[in-house]
């Protein structure tokens, strides 16, 4: 039977639980926490704070003396507790605001206890390394350091590296050398009190190696009170490793008056230093294949190429923070753009920069049957929808973003606990449900039409429709739209798998569209449309790949939404068609066969 800690001010709340959770679990309910918890330690704490004015870091230094690796499940909402201040590092955590469900609580209480044992059978694996403690990911001379550093057994070291130097994966790498038996934790300086460490060094469940990060950051009293574990451990008085990490030159900040002296020399002696990847530029491009080769089995891609200019450009830049920053440009370049070689352009250094590459061009999956494309370098899409390329576009459609919802699932804890990512993961989560909410609901519309109900129908207005669906949108992109053709262009057809069609069209043309540029929509008076916009080569010649396989050496079949309009139009006796002209133009365009085989017989 599991053993369950309920710390909460509320009596009924205590009795609550103790009823709810009594028949699975031994429960101890207190008001406050124990004075001197002993034994071994609960499965899981379920907290209750006070309410404000409160010290909630207090609290978190509490938990991290008392209970430094127990999961936890906050009775609030997360947004009512300040989790970074509360929840020590790495400890597994969930937040049920009272009033609680007690089918929820349960729930919870299994969960987490389930991460608990999960965690004590895999715990010889849970410190395996990221990487290896090799080039590129480390320096040559950093590597060599960290070796000798392994052979002569020291038992106090540091590791000293800018935030994104990847600190914590050398000190994994280091213990995963086997120098270092016996159990292992971690303690942050920044959040410790006086007497803290002391007290958790000595506690019944003391590791072998004390892990104590950000040691920069340690107040004065915890500075003070680690000197006097060092002369402890140098004595042999305690038989313990010690690994402090730091962001920043210890001796520098003693000499500036900024650290305790002794305390910086003492575990400065023989410093790994990871220096920031802005100074070893040269080391980029062997870093962005390493890191590449371990992203692409999580991204469910297979090898991915680099042009020289995107190495020249990831080698360029400063890189404030560090490998962290250029492993996540690479996962936004990776997971948005799916490219099988990644050009300069496609680098997506910023999370900013992640909504308006959403949606990207899909890989070819199949020809399109066409026809010749005239002398006016006019090319015709097709009348129906090949099935092999809806299928793959729908896949293509599905898998980005849903390789995002993986990509969350699997850094689940760390995003947990860092407030800034789970509000960029969140906006990404909402946005790849809504696409694919989007196109289950665009397929649904698509499946209901039949043998089109043909009438006469203005196509003028069924296109202002579509590009007013579109207006924030375009906004986003700050395109302009000029609608020229007064003259209402009256055809018959189903009017309403028209303004389908033409939403779908639309839909699928805006990320052709070059921010700050004019869109410029003309119906004539025979209900041909012609959407007219300046395009980059590289751009147009895509395009027109959609309805001409091979165009200027480009095989890339349309995007779902343009299939589904050009199938639409096509039961309406309408051909989709692409013109390239003079002075980088392009434009799409809708021609009727009926006008056109009326203007024949006239001719």
């Amino acid at each position: 039977m599991s053993t369950v800690l309920v710390i909460d001010p509320s009596a009924s709340v205590r009795e609550t639980l103790r009823i709810v959770l009594g028949h699975e679990h031994q429960v101890t309910a207190l008001a406050t926490f124990p004075e001197a918890p002993g034994g071994r330690p609960p499965d899981v704490v379920l907290l209750g704070l006070p309410p404000p004015p409160r010290d909630e870091a207090a609290v978190g230094r509490r938990l991290l003396r008392d209970f430094p690796d127990v999961p936890l499940l906050l009775l609030h909402a997360a947004d009512a507790v300040d989790v970074s201040a509360v929840v020590p590092p790495h400890v597994p955590f969930e937040c049920l605001a009272k009033p609680f469900d007690a089918y929820a609580v349960r729930a919870r209480i299994r969960s987490l206890v389930g991460v608990r044992h999960r965690r004590a059978a895999a715990e010889p694996a849970a410190f395996a390394p990221r990487w290896p403690l090799a080039p590129p990911y480390v320096t040559a001379e950093a590597a060599s350091v960290a070796r000798q550093v392994l052979a002569s057994r020291l038992a106090v070291m540091l590791v000293q590296g800018e935030p994104g130097t990847g600190v914590g994966s050398v000190v994994r790498a280091l213990r995963s050398s086997g120098r270092w038996p016996g159990a292992f934790i971690e303690l942050d300086a920044a959040r410790l009190g006086g007497g803290e460490l002391t007290a958790a060094l000595l506690a019944p469940r003391t590791a072998a190696t004390v892990h104590v990060t950000r040691l920069d950051r340690a107040p004065w009293p915890v500075q003070a009170e680690l000197a006097g574990i060092l002369d402890d451990i140098h004595t042999g008085a305690r038989d313990q490793r010690l690994v402090c990490s730091a962001e920043r030159d210890l001796c520098a900040l003693a000499a500036a008056g900024g650290f305790l002296p002794e305390l910086a020399y003492a575990v400065s002696a023989v410093p790994i230093v990871l220096a920031p990847l802005r100074e070893r530029s040269d080391d980029v491009p062997a870093l962005v294949e390493a890191l590449t080769r371990t992203l692409l089995p999580r991204l469910g891609l297979d090898a991915v190429d680099y042009r020289p200019a995107a190495l020249e450009r990831l080698s360029r830049y400063l890189w404030f923070g560090n490998i962290a920053e250029l492993e996540a440009v690479l996962i936004r370049t990776l997971v948005l753009h799916r490219p099988r070689v990644v050009e300069p352009e496609q680098l997506v250094f910023l999370p900013e920069q992640t909504q308006p590459a959403l949606v990207q061009r899909m890989p070819a999956t199949a020809a399109v049957t066409h026809r010749p494309a005239a002398a006016s370098n006019l090319v015709v899409a097709p009348h129906s929808v090949d099935l092999e390329i809806a299928l793959g576009e729908l896949a293509h459609e599905l898998r980005n973003p849903m390789v995002t919802i993986k990509t969350v699932a699997q850094h689940f804890d760390g995003i947990v606990a860092d407030p800034e990512a789970r509000r960029r993961f969140s906006e990404l989560m909402v946005d790849a449900v809504a696409r694919m909410d989007g196109l289950v609901e665009t397929l649904l519309e698509f499946s209901r039409f039949r043998t089109p109900a043909q009438r006469p129908t203005d196509v003028g207005t069924l296109l202002d429709r579509a590009l007013d669906e579109q207006r924030q949108a375009l906004a986003d992109r700050e395109v302009k739209v000029e609608r020229h053709g007064a003259t209402p262009g009256v055809v018959a057809i189903d009017g309403e798998q028209v303004q389908f069609a033409l939403r779908c069209l639309c839909r699928g043309l805006l990320p052709s569209l070059a921010p700050h540029s004019t869109l410029v929509a003309h119906v004539h008076a025979n209900g041909t449309v012609e959407l007219r916009f300046h395009t980059e080569p590289s751009i147009a010649a895509r395009l027109s790949a959609w309805v001409e396989p091979q165009a200027n050496g480009v095989e890339e079949p349309p995007p779902l939404a343009v299939a589904l309009a050009a199938a639409l139009l096509a039961r309406n006796n309408g051909v989709l068609t692409i013109t390239r002209g003079d002075a980088a133009t392009t434009a799409i365009g809708i021609e009727w066969k009926h006008v056109a085989e009326r203007s024949a017989v006239t001719n």
